[in-house]
């Protein structure tokens, strides 16, 4: 039961907000600018493995519970993304969860640039940031 509220609330999260408007017929109706915040934020950084003189960058990045694995958890089939013309590439985050321990979310491959650059979204909390 705690598994389905909590993924309800995960969808719910996502729905775009509703903004009331009155339109009369045959009139004009002017709607002010709007500007509504988000259910979750945003990490940008730059994560790369060294061997030596060689570098690379992750496969995964994932932003986790404290002391959790990626294997803890299964995925909502829930994506949390910025459109493509908001940052360096597209932002796009796959929301997994774990009844007990709660949310974790892995960044997209598309999300990762081939020199470590990335950016990551995740629900407001303190997280593990898990490469590999």
């Amino acid at each position: 039961m705690k598994k389905a509220i909590a993924l309800a609330l995960a969808v719910l999260a996502l729905v775009p907000v509703a903004l009331a408007v009155v339109v009369e017929e045959g009139a004009v109706t002017e709607m002010e600018a709007q500007t509504i915040p988000t259910s979750y934020g945003m990490v940008r950084g730059s994560i790369k493995f060294r061997l030596g003189t060689y570098t690379w960058a992750p496969k995964e990045i994932w932003f986790l519970p404290t002391g959790s694995t990626p294997s803890q958890f299964k995925s909502t089939s829930v994506y949390l993304e910025l459109p493509e013309n908001i940052t360096f590439s597209t932002c796009k985050t796959s929301v997994y969860y774990n009844e007990s321990i709660g949310y974790a979310f892995k960044v997209l491959p598309s999300a990762i640039l081939e020199n470590g650059t990335f950016c990551g979204l995740a629900y407001g909390g303190s997280y593990e940031v898990f490469a590999k």
